[in-house]
């Protein structure tokens, strides 16, 4: 649900086999934290969407690392504000890299540690 929540299209193909994410039990506040996500970045990807069309500018940056210098190859920037780091399932914490400057828990707006934890 968060990788589709942070997609270009947030797109679920679940629809055929009945397999709806918020059919399971416990996962519906989840489910229904990570879609509120989505509608409250959605300026936020227009204008990275606007930026990519008048300027060029990637609305995806898959090579953090490199630009970095370090080995964490899943993490990527949405835009220029948001870091993504997919946590994977069975995971409930992972190391991430943060870029120098300020960086704020999107949930608290405390600034992050070097453990965050996105759409807890």
């Amino acid at each position: 649900m968060q990788t589709a929540v942070l997609s270009h299209v947030a797109q679920l193909n679940a629809w055929s086999d009945g397999t709806k994410p918020w059919s399971f039990l416990g996962y519906e506040e989840s489910v229904k934290k990570a879609m509120q996500f989505r509608i409250e970045i959605l300026p936020y990807l227009y204008t990275a969407f606007a930026q990519y069309h008048y300027q060029g500018t990637p609305v995806y940056s898959g090579h953090v690392p490199r630009r970095w210098g370090e080995s964490e190859t899943d993490q990527y920037l949405l835009g220029d504000d948001i870091l993504v780091a997919p946590i994977f399932a069975g995971t409930k914490s992972r190391m991430v890299r943060l870029p120098a400057g300020n960086w704020y828990d999107y949930e608290t707006g405390e600034t992050c540690g070097v453990i965050v934890r996105l759409l807890r």
